[in-house]
């Protein structure tokens, strides 16, 4: 049943960072590739930004919790770095390298050349783009696997509120080597650990359904108001991951019967790690000739239905060949 849930998470929250690096080229501030700005779009990228990583970040929490307190895994730590390894940073290094750095190089995203985008944002990983995740979650599992054991003998009241102050001042770490996202999210990958710890509880005292309409109505008043404050979007993000799981408890039973479930749970990081690249070539095709100024969200729906179909493809392609799961860390 634990697993069920996470997988759930896992897949919706797959199909959120999808739309919501589409909406955001109408967003304020925009994109790689810059659209007119929509209300609507932008109000959309907001309210899925406030807690879309950070829901991935803590379902990886509450899924390492469940092996190693239930299933007894992780318990040789060389074993565990090494299909970490494996699983988080080949994948980073050969999708950065031959798939991300060409496209964004090729369509001028970056002013940086080849070598100099290498050094940069793969092997510094100042702005690794999306794949800024599996360097951070990669760190985040050493570092919680390291301190396992000294963690389960702690205050772990103390260690969250040491986590979330980490977390909150974060931005002032430098920005190589994903130390900022490292440090901002640890806070979340504990937030998960414990869900899993005390998911009979809270599933206990989220039991009666009004529950997601008065945390559905509190997290849609945190977003209206939103500013950049970073106490404020870490308590958006526990609000809104709390009001999704919610949603999930609800609605699982109809979720797992729909078939592109099934497809999207089997390819779900593979649709991340081939989606933002497409999505860039197709918005840079869009803006080339003109056809997301009139219809922007008619864009968005087809360049969203576009890139799961192509990334999916991508993961199926891949698959056939010789060392292709190294790609998608199988």
């Amino acid at each position: 049943m634990k697993q069920q849930d996470y997988t759930i998470i896992k897949v919706i929250t797959t199909i959120l960072v999808v739309i919501a690096h589409i909406t955001r080229f109408y967003s304020m501030g925009g994109g790689a590739i810059k659209m007119e700005y929509n209300f609507l779009l932008h109000y959309i990228t907001s309210f899925v930004y406030s807690f879309h990583m950070p829901l991935f970040i803590c379902v990886s929490g509450a899924i390492f919790s469940f092996c190693i307190n239930n299933k007894k895994k992780y318990s040789d730590f060389r074993l565990f770095i090494i299909k970490k390894w494996k699983r988080l940073m080949v994948p980073y290094f050969l999708v950065g390298i031959f798939y991300v750095m060409p496209v964004m190089c090729t369509l001028k995203i970056t002013n940086l050349n080849p070598i100099n985008y290498m050094k940069e944002n793969i092997i510094l990983s100042k702005d690794a783009r999306h794949l800024w995740f599996l360097w951070t979650l990669f760190f985040i599992f050493i570092i919680f696997r390291m301190f396992y054991h000294r963690y389960e003998k702690s205050n772990r009241l103390f260690i969250g509120v040491l986590l979330f102050f980490i977390s909150f001042f974060s931005d002032k770490l430098p920005n190589i080597f994903q130390l900022q996202g490292i440090s901002y999210y640890l806070f979340f990958f504990c937030i998960g650990y414990e869900f899993d710890r005390n998911k009979k509880k809270i599933d206990e005292f989220l039991g009666n359904r009004k529950w997601i309409v008065i945390l559905g109505w509190i997290f849609i008043s945190f977003v209206v108001l939103y500013t950049y404050n970073r106490a404020l979007n870490l308590i958006t993000a526990v609000i809104g991951m709390l009001c999704l799981y919610q949603c999930i408890r609800i609605t699982k039973k109809y979720i797992i019967q729909i078939k592109i479930y099934k497809w999207i749970e089997r390819d779900s990081f593979g649709i991340y790690l081939f989606h933002p690249m497409i999505i860039y070539v197709l918005f840079y095709w869009v803006k080339k000739f003109g056809f997301g100024l009139k219809y922007p969200i008619i864009v968005c729906v087809m360049i969203f239905v576009i890139t799961m179909i192509a990334s999916m493809l991508f993961v199926k392609i891949i698959r056939w060949t010789k060392y292709g799961k190294l790609i998608i860390g199988e």
